[in-house]
């Protein structure tokens, strides 16, 4: 369910950030799987960023009372408290400069001038970030079981 939901947001993005200003049908043809795979990798890096802090926090930090919270914070609640709130955003903000690279790399493979290619990539970067890091615990709790 979530493969095709993503393949379709990146598939509008470029849509609506392109117009007719590029052949929007022949790059996400041509593209497509390989911008949505793109989106995945760089989800993964973020989650791969988060899981490191809270292994580190857990192994090497868990003696401090005061870091146990962030890492608590990270886990369960981001908006718990500043500092978990800001690591999660970093890790959203990792997310998406690896989603901008990768996807600018993508546009000028498929014939996109600089410019051109910097402007989309960055739209795909801003509107596909893992904003989804941000949300509770709590709220998967709620959702998955009405999902599956």
């Amino acid at each position: 369910m979530l493969i095709p939901l993503n393949f379709l947001v990146d598939t509008l993005v470029p849509y609506f950030s392109m117009g007719r200003s590029v052949p929007y049908r022949e790059i996400c043809e041509k593209y497509g799987m390989k911008i949505c795979a793109v989106g995945f990798l760089a989800d993964l890096i973020g989650s791969v960023f988060l899981f490191a802090v809270l292994l580190l926090s857990d192994s090497v930090l868990k003696p401090l009372d005061e870091l146990y919270g962030i890492a608590n914070g990270i886990s369960y609640q981001p908006t718990k408290n500043l500092p978990s709130f800001l690591i999660v955003l970093l890790a959203i903000l990792l997310s998406g400069l690896c989603i901008y690279l990768l996807d600018k790399r993508i546009f000028k493979k498929a014939g996109m001038e600089l410019n051109a290619a910097k402007r989309h990539a960055f739209n795909m970067a801003f509107f596909t970030m893992p904003y989804l890091y941000l949300l509770p615990y709590g709220f998967w709790q709620w959702l998955l079981p009405m999902l599956f």
